[in-house]
């Protein structure tokens, strides 16, 4: 006979550590809690879109930065088979724009490795990285 709405369950003979609303609160709980390391600016930031398309193709790349007093420079490079591409430009530290953008047109089919650097003259203090296709 199935028990009805109103019957009272018998008590657990053990506690229950964590209850139901508890598991509902771990994901906002881990939310809480990385958002600090989520939000901590890298020093760049690279974004390429479309990631895969077909060619002759068109790509948008987006550099994001944080410079700091010691960055002179910001350098792009575009690396496949048959195709490269690099840009290179001057920057005055803090002073630099936090966003950069290039667009490439008519990039033939291949794979692509695309690099973003930034740092002072000698080197690089930070790089970026991410692979595209172009069909």
């Amino acid at each position: 006979m199935a028990a009805s709405l109103t019957e009272k369950r018998p008590k657990p003979s053990h506690p229950r550590v964590v209850s139901d609303l508890d598991y509902r609160m771990i994901p906002f709980l881990l939310a809480t809690l990385l958002q600090p390391i989520a939000q901590s600016p890298r020093p760049i930031a690279l974004t390429v879109y479309p990631r895969i398309s077909f060619a002759p193709a068109t790509i948008r790349i987006q550099v994001r930065m944080q410079p700091i007093a010691s960055d002179r420079h910001v350098r792009v490079e575009t690396d496949g088979e048959n195709f490269f591409r690099a840009t290179e430009y001057s920057i005055e530290g803090e002073k630099a724009p936090k966003l950069a953008s290039w667009t490439i047109p008519d990039l033939p089919s291949g794979s692509y490795t695309v690099v973003a650097g930034i740092g002072p003259w000698s080197g690089y203090r930070a790089q970026d990285r991410t692979i595209i296709e172009v069909r």
